[in-house]
Protein backbone atom coordinates (compact mmCIF):
# COMPACT_ATOMS: atom_id res chain seq x y z
CA UNK A 1 0.00 0.00 0.00
CA UNK A 2 1.49 3.70 -0.82
CA UNK A 3 1.19 6.40 1.04
CA UNK A 4 -1.24 7.62 -1.66
CA UNK A 5 -3.26 5.10 -0.62
CA UNK A 6 -3.18 5.39 2.53
CA UNK A 7 -3.79 9.19 2.94
CA UNK A 8 -6.93 8.23 0.26
CA UNK A 9 -8.61 6.15 2.83
CA UNK A 10 -8.19 8.17 5.63
CA UNK A 11 -9.60 11.45 3.73
CA UNK A 12 -12.24 8.86 2.76
CA UNK A 13 -13.01 8.35 6.53
CA UNK A 14 -13.36 11.77 6.50
CA UNK A 15 -10.60 14.52 8.64
CA UNK A 16 -11.33 14.98 12.09
CA UNK A 17 -12.66 18.23 12.54
CA UNK A 18 -11.96 20.71 15.20
CA UNK A 19 -14.34 22.89 17.04
CA UNK A 20 -15.38 25.63 15.88
CA UNK A 21 -12.92 28.65 16.14
CA UNK A 22 -10.15 26.05 17.22
CA UNK A 23 -7.33 27.31 14.60
CA UNK A 24 -8.08 30.87 16.42
CA UNK A 25 -7.37 29.39 19.72
CA UNK A 26 -4.39 27.53 18.39
CA UNK A 27 -3.16 30.59 17.10
CA UNK A 28 -3.73 32.52 19.93
CA UNK A 29 -2.24 29.92 22.47
CA UNK A 30 1.11 29.65 20.56
CA UNK A 31 1.99 33.22 20.14
CA UNK A 32 4.65 34.70 23.04
CA UNK A 33 2.93 38.13 22.66
CA UNK A 34 -0.01 37.18 25.23
CA UNK A 35 -0.26 37.73 28.63
CA UNK A 36 -2.38 35.47 31.19
CA UNK A 37 -5.20 37.91 30.80
CA UNK A 38 -4.96 38.17 26.99
CA UNK A 39 -5.59 34.26 26.97
CA UNK A 40 -8.23 34.03 29.80
CA UNK A 41 -9.92 36.42 27.03
CA UNK A 42 -9.34 34.38 24.48
CA UNK A 43 -10.19 30.84 26.45
CA UNK A 44 -13.32 31.88 27.85
CA UNK A 45 -14.76 31.56 24.14
CA UNK A 46 -14.28 28.04 24.21
CA UNK A 47 -16.30 26.59 27.26
CA UNK A 48 -15.62 22.85 27.18
CA UNK A 49 -11.66 24.17 27.33
CA UNK A 50 -13.04 26.52 30.39
CA UNK A 51 -14.32 23.82 32.39
CA UNK A 52 -11.56 21.48 32.51
CA UNK A 53 -9.08 24.50 33.08
CA UNK A 54 -11.19 24.98 36.25
CA UNK A 55 -10.96 21.38 36.75
CA UNK A 56 -7.68 20.88 36.65
CA UNK A 57 -7.06 23.61 38.74
CA UNK A 58 -9.18 21.94 41.12
CA UNK A 59 -8.12 18.69 40.90
CA UNK A 60 -5.37 16.76 43.16
CA UNK A 61 -2.91 17.49 40.67
CA UNK A 62 -3.05 21.01 41.39
CA UNK A 63 -4.08 20.74 45.36
CA UNK A 64 -5.39 24.61 45.64
CA UNK A 65 -5.68 25.68 48.89
CA UNK A 66 -9.77 26.92 48.21
CA UNK A 67 -11.51 26.09 45.60
CA UNK A 68 -11.12 28.03 42.53
CA UNK A 69 -14.69 29.22 40.55
CA UNK A 70 -13.34 31.09 37.97
CA UNK A 71 -11.52 30.97 34.74
CA UNK A 72 -9.43 33.70 35.75
CA UNK A 73 -8.61 31.82 39.37
CA UNK A 74 -7.61 28.99 37.38
CA UNK A 75 -5.37 30.19 34.78
CA UNK A 76 -3.81 31.75 37.83
CA UNK A 77 -3.17 29.36 39.55
CA UNK A 78 -2.02 26.92 36.22
CA UNK A 79 0.14 29.66 35.60
CA UNK A 80 0.63 30.66 31.34
CA UNK A 81 2.58 27.57 30.12
CA UNK A 82 0.21 24.94 31.62
CA UNK A 83 -2.49 27.23 29.87
CA UNK A 84 -1.17 26.71 26.95
CA UNK A 85 -0.45 23.16 26.73
CA UNK A 86 -3.83 22.03 28.35
CA UNK A 87 -5.51 24.22 26.12
CA UNK A 88 -3.51 23.28 22.92
CA UNK A 89 -4.10 19.50 23.99
CA UNK A 90 -7.84 19.83 24.11
CA UNK A 91 -7.85 21.39 21.39
CA UNK A 92 -6.59 18.36 18.92
CA UNK A 93 -7.46 15.94 20.97
CA UNK A 94 -11.31 16.69 20.89
CA UNK A 95 -12.34 14.95 17.23
CA UNK A 96 -10.53 11.48 17.99
CA UNK A 97 -12.32 8.68 19.60
CA UNK A 98 -9.48 5.97 20.66
CA UNK A 99 -11.70 3.91 22.67
CA UNK A 100 -11.51 1.23 19.46
CA UNK A 101 -7.61 0.90 19.57
CA UNK A 102 -6.64 -0.26 23.42
CA UNK A 103 -3.10 -0.36 21.95
CA UNK A 104 -2.96 3.04 22.13
CA UNK A 105 -1.45 4.04 25.24
CA UNK A 106 -2.53 7.78 25.72
CA UNK A 107 -1.24 8.81 28.96
CA UNK A 108 2.46 7.94 27.30
CA UNK A 109 1.35 9.20 24.23
CA UNK A 110 0.21 12.88 26.13
CA UNK A 111 3.32 12.45 28.78
CA UNK A 112 5.56 12.35 25.52
CA UNK A 113 4.05 15.07 23.98
CA UNK A 114 4.20 17.13 26.70
CA UNK A 115 8.03 16.34 27.30
CA UNK A 116 8.51 17.54 23.55
CA UNK A 117 7.33 20.83 23.47
CA UNK A 118 8.92 21.81 27.15
CA UNK A 119 12.16 20.60 25.61
CA UNK A 120 11.42 22.37 22.33
CA UNK A 121 10.88 25.52 24.36
CA UNK A 122 14.25 24.86 25.69
CA UNK A 123 16.38 23.96 23.35
CA UNK A 124 14.89 27.25 21.28
CA UNK A 125 15.43 29.25 23.81
CA UNK A 126 19.07 28.24 24.66
CA UNK A 127 19.92 28.08 20.60
CA UNK A 128 18.34 31.69 19.20
CA UNK A 129 21.60 33.21 19.18
CA UNK A 130 22.53 30.44 16.72
CA UNK A 131 19.01 30.02 15.23
CA UNK A 132 16.22 32.42 15.20
CA UNK A 133 13.52 29.72 16.50
CA UNK A 134 10.62 31.22 18.31
CA UNK A 135 10.45 29.31 21.94
CA UNK A 136 6.55 29.29 21.39
CA UNK A 137 6.28 28.30 18.18
CA UNK A 138 9.09 25.10 18.89
CA UNK A 139 6.42 24.50 22.03
CA UNK A 140 3.53 23.67 20.24
CA UNK A 141 5.47 22.09 17.34
CA UNK A 142 6.27 19.55 19.75
CA UNK A 143 3.11 19.38 21.39
CA UNK A 144 1.92 18.62 17.98
CA UNK A 145 4.65 16.72 15.94
CA UNK A 146 3.18 13.22 16.44
CA UNK A 147 -0.17 14.19 16.35
CA UNK A 148 -0.61 12.41 13.21
CA UNK A 149 -0.10 8.98 15.22
CA UNK A 150 -3.50 10.05 17.26
CA UNK A 151 -5.27 10.11 14.00
CA UNK A 152 -3.93 7.06 12.60
CA UNK A 153 -4.78 5.02 15.38
CA UNK A 154 -8.63 6.86 15.72
CA UNK A 155 -8.90 5.55 11.71
CA UNK A 156 -7.01 2.41 11.56
CA UNK A 157 -7.56 1.01 15.13
CA UNK A 158 -7.14 -2.63 13.84
CA UNK A 159 -3.84 -2.02 12.32
CA UNK A 160 -2.23 -0.08 14.62
CA UNK A 161 -3.05 -2.22 17.46
CA UNK A 162 -1.48 -4.53 15.70
CA UNK A 163 2.00 -2.22 14.88
CA UNK A 164 1.57 -1.63 18.88
CA UNK A 165 1.97 -5.14 19.83
CA UNK A 166 5.01 -5.60 17.19
CA UNK A 167 6.71 -3.01 18.92
CA UNK A 168 6.14 -3.96 22.35
CA UNK A 169 7.90 -6.97 21.44
CA UNK A 170 10.88 -5.75 19.98
CA UNK A 171 11.54 -2.30 21.50
CA UNK A 172 14.84 -2.28 19.36
CA UNK A 173 12.02 -1.92 16.29
CA UNK A 174 11.25 1.87 15.57
CA UNK A 175 7.33 3.14 15.36
CA UNK A 176 8.25 4.78 12.56
CA UNK A 177 9.55 1.88 10.32
CA UNK A 178 6.91 -0.65 11.57
CA UNK A 179 4.62 2.18 9.69
CA UNK A 180 6.36 2.33 6.90
CA UNK A 181 6.73 -1.03 6.47
CA UNK A 182 3.03 -2.10 7.07
CA UNK A 183 0.85 0.84 6.37
CA UNK A 184 3.34 2.36 3.59
CA UNK A 185 2.83 6.11 5.98
CA UNK A 186 4.63 6.77 9.44
CA UNK A 187 3.10 9.32 11.49
CA UNK A 188 4.91 12.30 10.70
CA UNK A 189 3.85 11.93 7.50
CA UNK A 190 0.19 11.67 8.38
CA UNK A 191 0.56 14.64 10.91
CA UNK A 192 2.24 17.28 8.38
CA UNK A 193 -0.94 16.11 6.26
CA UNK A 194 -3.46 16.57 9.13
CA UNK A 195 -1.83 20.20 10.18
CA UNK A 196 -2.33 20.80 6.33
CA UNK A 197 -5.92 20.69 6.34
CA UNK A 198 -6.42 22.14 9.88
CA UNK A 199 -4.37 25.18 9.13
CA UNK A 200 -2.26 25.18 11.01
CA UNK A 201 0.45 27.98 11.53
CA UNK A 202 3.09 27.95 9.13
CA UNK A 203 5.78 27.79 11.67
CA UNK A 204 4.03 24.51 13.07
CA UNK A 205 3.72 23.13 10.01
CA UNK A 206 7.84 23.67 9.35
CA UNK A 207 8.51 21.79 11.99
CA UNK A 208 6.09 18.81 11.08
CA UNK A 209 7.20 18.79 7.42
CA UNK A 210 10.42 19.45 7.66
CA UNK A 211 11.70 17.96 10.93
CA UNK A 212 13.86 15.13 9.41
CA UNK A 213 13.13 11.87 9.40
CA UNK A 214 14.49 8.91 10.73
CA UNK A 215 16.39 8.52 7.07
CA UNK A 216 18.71 10.96 8.10
CA UNK A 217 16.93 14.18 6.08
CA UNK A 218 18.28 17.44 7.41
CA UNK A 219 15.30 19.14 9.06
CA UNK A 220 15.22 23.28 9.15
CA UNK A 221 16.09 24.93 12.53
CA UNK A 222 12.52 24.63 13.74
CA UNK A 223 13.22 21.41 12.54
CA UNK A 224 16.21 20.66 14.05
CA UNK A 225 14.62 22.16 17.68
CA UNK A 226 12.08 19.98 17.75
CA UNK A 227 13.82 16.67 16.57
CA UNK A 228 16.05 17.42 19.71
CA UNK A 229 13.38 17.64 21.65
CA UNK A 230 11.56 14.01 20.88
CA UNK A 231 14.74 12.55 21.80
CA UNK A 232 15.40 13.78 25.12
CA UNK A 233 11.18 13.20 26.00
CA UNK A 234 12.14 9.65 24.34
CA UNK A 235 15.20 9.56 26.62
CA UNK A 236 13.50 11.11 29.33
CA UNK A 237 10.82 8.12 29.70
CA UNK A 238 12.49 5.18 28.56
CA UNK A 239 15.64 6.13 31.03
CA UNK A 240 14.17 7.62 34.36
CA UNK A 241 16.46 6.35 36.41
CA UNK A 242 20.00 7.26 35.00
CA UNK A 243 18.95 9.35 31.56
CA UNK A 244 22.48 10.60 31.07
CA UNK A 245 23.91 7.44 31.29
CA UNK A 246 21.77 6.27 28.17
CA UNK A 247 23.28 5.68 24.87
CA UNK A 248 20.58 7.99 23.11
CA UNK A 249 21.70 10.57 25.15
CA UNK A 250 25.18 9.82 24.02
CA UNK A 251 23.81 10.30 20.50
CA UNK A 252 21.90 13.44 21.12
CA UNK A 253 25.33 15.05 21.55
CA UNK A 254 26.22 14.69 17.67
CA UNK A 255 23.27 17.00 16.83
CA UNK A 256 23.10 20.59 16.17
CA UNK A 257 21.51 21.08 19.62
CA UNK A 258 24.18 19.42 21.40
CA UNK A 259 25.70 22.31 23.54
CA UNK A 260 22.57 22.81 25.53
CA UNK A 261 21.74 18.72 25.76
CA UNK A 262 23.05 18.84 29.56
CA UNK A 263 21.02 21.68 30.84
CA UNK A 264 17.22 21.19 28.94
CA UNK A 265 17.89 17.15 30.15
CA UNK A 266 18.40 18.90 33.95
CA UNK A 267 15.59 21.20 33.65
CA UNK A 268 13.53 18.27 32.74
CA UNK A 269 14.30 15.91 34.56
CA UNK A 270 12.44 17.38 37.34
CA UNK A 271 9.24 17.22 35.30
CA UNK A 272 8.92 13.97 34.42
CA UNK A 273 6.47 13.28 38.11
CA UNK A 274 4.33 16.68 37.55
CA UNK A 275 3.74 15.51 33.68
CA UNK A 276 2.72 11.65 34.42
CA UNK A 277 0.40 12.90 36.62
CA UNK A 278 -0.84 15.92 34.41
CA UNK A 279 -1.04 13.33 31.34
CA UNK A 280 -3.21 10.58 33.94
CA UNK A 281 -5.87 13.82 34.74
CA UNK A 282 -6.63 14.62 31.03
CA UNK A 283 -6.14 11.99 29.30
CA UNK A 284 -5.46 8.47 31.02
CA UNK A 285 -8.56 5.98 29.93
Amino acid sequence: MTTDDVLDRLNANGLPVLTPGAPFLLQALSSGDNDLQQLVEVVERFPSVTLRLVSLANSGWSSPASPIDSLTGACARLGRDIVRTVGIALTVAAPFDLRRCPGFDGERYWMHAMLTASAAQAFATRSMMDAAVDPQAAHTAGLLYNIGLVWLASQLPREMDAIFALQQADAERSLGGLLRDRLGIDHVLAGAHLGRAWGLPEPILDAMTHGGSEDGDAPTPIGSVVRAAMAMASILLDDEEAPRQAPKHQALRNGKMSPYVDAVSDQLSGQITGVRALARELFAA
